[in-house]
Parts: C-alpha cells; sequence; structure tokens
C-alpha cells in the first residue's frame, strides 16, 4: 500500500525546491534562448510535481478512488505557467506545450494502470434453418 501522505510531503518538498531554484535563476535564463527553453522545460516539471502533490494530498484525505480531475489540472498549470511567465514569455509558452504534451502522456499512464479492463461479452447467434 502506498503511503500518499509521505508522497505530499515529498511531492511539495521538491516544488518549493525546483521554484526557489527557478526564482534564483531567473536572471540567466531569461540571458539566452536556451535559457528560455530550459527555463519552460523546469516549469513543465514544476507542473508535473505540483499536479503530484495535490492528487496525493486528494487521494490521502478522501480514498483511494479519488483523482485528479480537469480543475485541478487547470489550477496546477495556471500555477506552472505564472512561474514561467515570471522569467520569459517564450518560458510561458514551452511550458504550457510541454505540460499539454505531460498530460496526455500522464493520462495514458493512470489509464493502463488503474482503469480495470471490462471482460468481453460474446454472443453467438443462432442460425434459422
Amino acid at each position: 500500500m502506498t503511503n500518499h501522505t509521505t508522497s505530499t510531503i515529498l511531492s511539495f518538498l521538491a516544488v518549493l525546491l525546483l521554484l526557489a531554484g527557478i526564482q534564483v535563476m531567473k536572471t540567466e535564463l531569461a540571458a539566452s534562448r536556451a535559457g528560455t527553453l530550459v527555463g519552460g522545460v523546469l516549469c513543465s516539471v514544476l507542473f508535473v510535481f505540483i499536479l503530484t502533490a495535490v492528487s496525493n494530498m486528494q487521494m490521502s484525505s478522501a480514498g483511494e478512488g479519488a483523482k485528479a480531475g480537469l480543475f485541478e489540472v487547470i489550477i496546477c498549470l495556471m500555477l506552472a505557467v505564472i512561474t514561467a511567465a515570471s522569467v520569459h514569455r517564450v518560458t510561458a509558452t514551452v511550458c504550457v506545450l510541454l505540460c499539454v504534451f505531460l498530460v496526455f502522456i500522464l493520462s495514458s499512464i493512470a489509464q493502463t494502470r488503474y482503469n480495470t479492463p471490462v471482460a468481453q461479452q460474446s454472443i453467438t447467434l443462432k442460425k434459422k434453418k
């Protein structure tokens, strides 16, 4: 059994460390083209950690069946994009594009991991004589 409380705390710690690192390196990230791209990648990783923390907090408080919905994803995306926009506009654009890609990847992983396959019923047709 997974411990969602510990995962929540570790995810929030990763969010704080990554956020502090991005803000400390803000001028260096905005100084070059490569820096703006790296900033967008870092902010999309920040999005994944925020979403993980929020989802695990829901699962620890509401039970194993709780899932992060569209509202939670949009809030986490907004927080990551605001952080990226504080660095550079291009960083915010790269962050949005990578976050959309990462949501698609996370959704497909969650579907294969947590959805139970439905057994298909085979129907045999009787032929009339």
